[in-house]
């Protein structure tokens, strides 16, 4: 029944078109990065994670809090990572790898702390609501894991070794090979730390961390294969196994939580281009088992299998561009606080057309996508943005469009405590951004406002346990400015970046006179971000400089947890030797002014860490 619907649906009228000249050549296809240059009037900011081996040994969540403007809420190395853009929530932003969302049914959210970024060639960050995109979670923005298909010939070794502080200990190997028409990726990672830090209590002293070791085995599998310049095929499949111990809050019983979490993913990709029209399938199968133990509460298991099909398909006619996608998603889930397994299906359908006017000095960009929720009718999610080039170094974009967000399973079926009732999140989301470049430097002022109507929160009801309710209003108003300078100065390379972020997210339910006007919850009104970096011969040098604001930790604004700077320094070497000119060699201090600080209560989080990194291609 899946199968006829989409057939009937994507079918296109006819698939026969000119041979263009201008498409003689042999195509690059970028792979996971799914609806790839439809994001007009959008800020997509990318960070290529490919030869750079300070970046190998570590996790999402720390490339991202280095890298980009959204917050990372951590409350240290071994336990949940999660992200917030824009004043959204961590389930307002949505994780997807192959153009496959990954975040967890139960909870609405992905734990980047499990994501290694040895596994993936870089990372896209797409500010703001795409919802009308990419369907429900993606209101606050979109994180894309991707893959490279720019692999040399031949047979190709990448080993990677990492020791760093507090029992830190990474090895990594890559292997590769490719020919005219097959090529094949395997990549496997193993990493220990043991988080045995130490920090400070006012009015006790040093302490150090117990409890919250963190073990962590990946591999990933790739296979391409492209017979001709009409066909490609992709299989990629990624297993993972982690283990961790979490520490107790400070000033908690002794809990000796357990957490351990497998997954399986499996994602099959079919790519078909001729002229004008490209047609790309996504298969995936996922499947994850968590479980979670402690002094205080038994053994509670919780798996769910996620099913997505995907089909896509673009053309160009005339100054237009032209997707039709359709994709189909079923989801069960089951946890020891759920009475029975839960399941539901996702269907949706996506138009997006993207035009270009006045010889290409305008582009507009019309999404429109239509989802339901099992027998749910979710209204029409339309979505409009453009870009303007008024000169060669001046442009103007902007967008504006509807997201939404489906509770969670955990939302819906938790005993106690899930509400049926719930209705889905809904938001109005508006930005207007202006870009000034040109051979040097660039510089990018952004302003957004958000509004997001029936937010999902749970709170204590008068039974004494949580419940979840659509009580929240929240309005959000803010701006980023985003600048890099670029130049040589007495014959050595400088580079210098900068993102800076005001937000202002306010709760506007009117249920509660205390809150009402108040900053939400760990979502900081400032922050900075600041990047030197300097290359002399094969030496670089890379400073990283963090300001975070104050995080209110209550919803009344009565107590906040205070602002904090972190520095981060890297040095990095490449060998030219004829035998070594494949290693290269990394030397990192993380908060190097080691400053005490909590990104969440009574979480300390350590102070400053070595890592060294050796990496060898041949």
């Amino acid at each position: 029944m899946v199968c006829v619907f989409f057939g009937g649906l994507l079918s296109p009228f006819y698939l026969h078109a000119q041979l263009d000249s201008n498409h003689q050549l042999h195509q690059v296809m970028i792979k996971g990065y799914r609806f790839s240059g439809f994001h007009t009037g959008s800020f997509l900011q990318n960070i290529d994670l490919e030869n750079k081996a300070f970046q190998f040994n570590q996790n999402i969540h720390q490339i991202l809090s280095l890298n980009a403007g959204v917050f990372i809420k951590n409350g240290g190395p071994s336990l949940l990572a999660s992200s917030a853009s824009r004043g959204s929530t961590a389930q307002q932003t949505s994780t997807v790898w192959c153009g496959i969302p990954i975040e967890s049914p139960m909870l609405g959210q992905t734990d980047l702390s499990m994501l290694p970024s040895f596994l993936f060639d870089g990372i896209g960050v797409l500010y703001g609501a795409q919802s009308s995109l990419f369907g429900s979670g993606n209101i606050g923005g979109t994180i894309q894991l991707n893959h490279s298909n720019h692999l040399k010939k031949g047979l190709h070794t990448e080993l990677l070794m990492g020791i760093g502080s507090f029992n830190e200990f990474s090895q990594g190997v890559k292997l590769t090979y490719a020919r005219n028409k097959i090529s094949t990726q395997f990549k496997l990672l193993n990493q220990f730390t043991g988080n045995n830090y130490t920090f400070e209590i006012d009015g006790i002293g040093k302490q150090r961390m117990q409890h919250a070791s963190t073990k962590q085995i990946a591999l990933m599998q790739e296979f391409n294969y492209t017979p001709n310049r009409l066909h490609s095929f992709d299989l990629k499949i990624w297993l993972q196994k982690n283990n961790r111990l979490l520490p107790d809050l400070l000033g908690a019983t002794k809990d000796e939580a357990i957490q351990n979490n497998n997954f399986n993913r499996t994602i099959l990709t079919y790519k078909f281009s001729k002229g004008n029209y490209q047609l790309q399938s996504r298969t995936a199968l996922f499947n994850e088992f968590f479980d979670y133990s402690s002094v205080t509460t038994p053994l509670t298991n919780t798996r769910f299998l996620q099913i997505s099909q995907g089909l896509d398909q673009s053309w160009r006619y005339k100054n237009h561009h032209i997707l039709l996608s359709g994709q189909y998603q079923y989801i069960r889930g089951f946890t020891d606080n759920f009475i029975s397994e839960k399941s539901y299906h996702q269907p949706s359908v996506l138009l997006t057309v993207q035009s270009s006017w006045f010889n290409h000095q305008l582009e507009t960009q019309i999404n429109i996508r239509k989802q339901w929720y099992n027998l749910t009718n979710i209204p029409i999610v339309p979505g409009f943005g453009y870009k303007w080039q008024i000169t060669n170094w001046l442009s103007l974009n902007g967008n504006v469009g509807a997201g939404f967000r489906m509770p969670t399973l955990n939302d819906l079926y938790w005993n106690p405590g899930g509400n049926q009732t719930l209705k889905p999140e809904q938001s109005i989301s508006v930005e207007t951004g202006i870009v000034i470049k040109n051979e040097y430097y660039q510089i990018r002022l952004n302003a957004y406002n958000k509004t997001c109507n029936d937010q999902i929160t749970w709170t204590s009801s008068s039974s004494g346990f949580w419940q979840a309710e659509n009580i929240n209003q929240v309005e959000v108003n803010g701006f980023e400015l985003i600048w890099q300078l670029e130049k040589k100065w007495f014959g050595l390379p400088f580079g210098f970046r900068g993102q800076h972020d005001y937000c202002l997210a306010l709760n506007k339910a009117q249920t509660n006179a205390t809150t009402f006007d108040k900053q939400l919850m760990y979502v900081p009104k400032i922050k900075h971000l600041i990047q030197f970096e300097i290359g002399i011969k094969k030496f670089k040098l890379q400073y990283v400089h963090q300001y975070v604001g104050q995080r209110f930790y209550t919803s009344d604004n009565s107590e906040a947890l205070p602002d904090y700077q972190l520095g981060n320094v890297f040095l990095h070497k490449q060998f030219n030797f004829k035998m070594y000119s494949g290693i290269s060699m990394q030397l990192g201090i993380l908060n190097c002014w080691n400053k005490q600080y909590q990104n969440i209560l009574n979480r300390p989080m350590p102070g400053r860490q070595l890592n060294f990194t050796i990496n060898y291609q041949f």
